[in-house]
């Protein structure tokens, strides 16, 4: 069983994604946290590790992908395999739509994102989650830009 983990789904459209992730990786790091982020494929490795490279012109969320040197001194770590936790994350970001959860996974928080397209992935994720023991938490942002914690899939 997973032991009562907490899955937090995010509905980001498919525009908003990439101007998304960084601001949520940033607030997840500054509380002391370590994140995996899980991809499909090697395209996606380098379309994060550009963007995090390249997110703002004043400054960069610092990260190491699996063919990196020094990964497990880096709070973010991105890879395709889940295995693969270099740096010892307690955080996982899930971007891979492939994923298939591990009951022995030693992640305190499974964080998934959705939109609308892939909102029926995204309630058998959250099934699967809770069947497995874990909890799930579903936020969004309102109008503001605040994000929004609920108790169902929005």
């Amino acid at each position: 069983m997973l032991n009562k983990k907490e899955a937090n789904f995010y509905k980001i459209s498919e525009n908003d994604f990439y101007k998304m992730l960084p601001k949520l990786l940033e607030s997840i790091v500054a509380r002391g946290n370590k994140i995996l982020i899980l991809t499909e494929d090697e395209e996606q490795i380098k379309s994060l590790d550009d963007l995090l490279w390249l997110y703002t012109q004043l400054s960069f969320l610092p990260h190491a992908t699996y063919k990196d040197q020094f990964k497990e001194d880096n709070a973010i770590y991105i890879t395709n395999s889940e295995q693969d936790n270099a740096n010892h994350s307690n955080f996982i970001a899930i971007i891979s739509e492939n994923y298939i959860f591990k009951v022995n996974s030693n992640f305190e928080k499974y964080l998934f994102f959705y939109n609308e397209r892939t909102v029926n992935l995204a309630k058998e994720r959250a099934k699967k989650f809770v069947e497995m023991g874990g909890v799930c938490n579903f936020i969004t942002q309102d109008r503001l830009g605040q994000w929004i914690k609920s108790s169902d899939l929005l």
